[in-house]
């Protein structure tokens, strides 16, 4: 009974390193999924504001309203610098509304404006001190600002190569909303400074801004997407770097999408993820340490690291238990030779049996080096890199949270705003279908990395859940105990806990929700296009028909008077056919010019009411879902507030 039990430890322990092999391998995978659905579902909440502020600015649903506006006097503009800035390296800075009683403050801001620009060399504002500011996924973070500004250039070049072949009231409308917005987001707040990003004074400007319309409604959406997306740096110890200590996402181009004349703002507001981004300036140095466990991209090369080491101790576990059954048997075949007599054979065996104890003693050696480096890792540089990747998806959240719920109280005045009020009913044109296209497209990415994000991060929690239950096993191998590979493991199980009561099916199924009715939209544009050229045919029709007739008339018109011509001309008189042909169609072609007016009508209506209904059920949704999120993680990060061993670990304040 004894060898049978001794077998069946053996092949445990030979299990056990093999399964634990196959789950870091599992979670190596997991990780990078998991991290490319988190930067996917950043791009897409990015990408939804701008295309469904192109759209709804394509539509031309209302005028703008805000030079008439008496309630919200307009800020002087500032002085435009030689040179722009690059696009934002962050979120935009909210727009401001100034009294008359604060004119003097808005003069001292101009005031500052031009010093800057005079002084800086025609370079972009410099960015507000942080630590984070090196790290920057929305643009170049170079130490001077020449690649800077050939980078904005060539965007601009591409913008403005676009806008000649625009109408010129379409040139109009870009060169005033585009270009200040480009401008003002070079002077922004960092979004993870604190985790009240959303000030009372936002929360005033949406309350005080009571009469709006559809535009300055998703114009204010947009900049909450903004802002909510730009939260990548908290979780920066979790992305991927390449070995030259470049960020693998250099550029959203590998999804480059047709550009059209109505994609004028998507394309000037491009998502550029650059491979400079992560690359410490000359003047902010090099904080993060070459031996900090919780710098960028670190946490990939520590599950590399581990998987090495799980090969190595995998294979040594296996090698040692055949090598020791081989010597188990050579011992009791040196015992027999000895006891035979027979010395010749005992010799070679013996000089075997020395062979496999050297080795044996070799792979023990290697195996208790692989434990203790695994455990080593665990205790250095897993464990601190959890509780920051914790910390920053917290606080990442709590960002979201705070956006969210803004842009669902925006969101509410959609309801107040009346079809009614719409002055004019413009048929759609090919740049509102292509607007239209686009916006499903993003919605659509914007779904499908969401349930992705939420699958991978639970798949990756519970491969690392399932990994870390069995690194016990290590501490049994001539291993000092290691009280952090349970912390890890503790860690992991409430993330898997926090994970499962997540209410993201709501926000899945209003996301689905918003790209149903997006769709619907796109297929009303449709059959208001197949209308519309049904009825030019008809139209076409009907002058043809027309000149025919005019023919017809001056052929009969010299062979008998005009007294004469309706007693003279019978039902079956060419004539008369010709003209009841004509007055045919053109019954026909009033009936389809109503039916496309109809239309029209219809397709203005279903945009309005269609984001009335789906808009806010979103925001919603992701408001839920977020303060969800970044509570639960509040308790999991408050329990294990201490991290060791990272240099200024960049962990926000744990209150939302």
């Amino acid at each position: 009974m004894g060898c049978v039990a001794s077998r069946i430890e053996k092949a445990e322990r030979v299990r056990i390193c093999k399964e634990r092999k196959r789950l870091l391998k599992q979670l190596l995978g997991y990780r990078k999924e998991f991290t490319d659905a988190q930067v996917a579902y950043l791009r897409s909440l990015r990408n939804t504001g701008v295309t469904l502020r192109q759209f709804t600015d394509s539509e031309s649903l209302e005028p703008d309203e805000t030079a008439s506006n008496p309630g919200f006097p307009p800020s002087p503009p500032p002085p435009l610098p030689p040179s722009p800035p690059p696009p934002p390296t962050f979120s935009p800075d909210l727009r401001r509304f100034v009294s008359k009683s604060s004119k003097s403050t808005v003069e001292e801001e101009i005031t500052e404006i031009e010093e800057i620009t005079e002084s800086g060399n025609n370079a972009p504002p410099p960015p507000i001190p942080s630590s984070w500011e090196y790290w920057d996924p929305f643009g170049p973070a170079m130490p001077q600002g020449v690649e800077e500004e050939e980078n904005w250039a060539d965007t601009n070049s591409e913008f403005l190569e676009e806008e000649e072949g625009d109408d010129d009231d379409d040139d109009d409308d870009d060169e005033v909303d585009l270009m200040p917005m480009m401008r003002n987001r070079g002077n922004v707040e960092m979004v993870d400074d604190n985790s009240s990003m959303v000030s009372s004074a936002d929360m005033a400007m949406v309350v005080w801004r009571s009469k709006k319309t559809v535009g300055c409604v998703i114009k204010e959406l947009d900049e909450y997407f903004l802002k909510a997306s730009g939260v990548v740096k908290d979780i920066a110890v979790f992305i991927d770097i390449e070995a030259g200590g470049t960020f693998v996402y250099q550029s959203i181009k590998e999804n480059k999408r047709k550009r059209s004349n109505s994609a004028k703002v998507f394309s000037a507001l491009t998502w550029s993820w650059s491979s400079r981004s992560l690359q410490p300036t000359k003047e902010t140095g090099d904080f993060h340490g070459s031996n900090d466990p919780c710098k960028p991209g670190a946490h990939c090369i520590t599950l590399q690291k581990l998987y090495t080491e799980e090969q190595k101790l995998y294979k040594d576990v296996k090698e040692v238990e055949i090598a020791k059954v081989e010597y188990s048997r050579k011992s009791l075949l040196l015992q027999r030779q000895e006891e035979e007599h027979d010395w010749t054979k005992a010799e070679k065996t013996r000089s075997t049996h020395e062979s496999l104890e050297s080795y044996i003693l070799s792979l023990q050696e290697s195996i208790g080096k692989s434990s203790s480096t695994i455990l080593t890792l665990i205790n250095k540089e897993l464990h601190p890199q959890i509780i920051t990747l914790g910390s920053g998806l917290m606080h990442m959240w709590q960002t979201m949270h705070n956006c969210h719920q803004v842009q669902n109280h925006i969101s509410q005045h959609l309801s107040h705003i009346s079809a009614d009020h719409q002055q004019s009913v413009e048929p759609t044109t090919e740049s509102h279908q292509q607007a239209a296209a686009q916006l499903q497209t993003e919605v659509n990415s914007w779904y499908h990395s969401f349930c992705k994000l939420v699958k991978f991060q639970r798949e990756y929690v519970k491969a690392l859940c399932k990994w870390t239950e069995l690194t016990p096993y290590l501490e049994d191998i001539d291993s000092p105990r290691n009280g952090d590979s349970s912390t890890v493991h503790s860690l992991a199980k409430k993330w898997q806990l926090a994970l499962d009561n997540l209410p993201d099916k709501i926000v899945s199924d209003a996301i689905k929700c918003l790209l149903s009715s997006v769709h619907s939209i796109v297929v009303q544009q449709h059959e208001e296009r197949t209308m519309r050229k049904r009825s030019e045919r008809l139209v076409k029709k009907l002058e043809r028909e027309l000149v025919l007739l005019s023919e017809v008339e001056m052929k009969f018109a010299g062979n008998f008077s005009a007294e004469d011509a309706n007693s003279i001309l019978t039902t079956n008189h060419p004539l008369t056919i010709r003209r009841a042909k004509v007055e045919d169609l053109r019954i026909l072609v009033d009936s389809e010019k109503v039916k496309y007016m109809n239309s029209v009508k219809t397709t203005r209506t279903m945009i309005l009411n269609n984001l009335q209904t789906s808009l806010p059920k979103v925001f919603q949704a992701l408001t839920v879902f977020s303060s969800a999120y970044a509570h639960s993680f509040e308790g999991i990060i408050l329990s294990n507030a201490t991290v060791p061993e990272c240099e200024d670990a960049q962990t926000p304040a744990y209150g939302i």
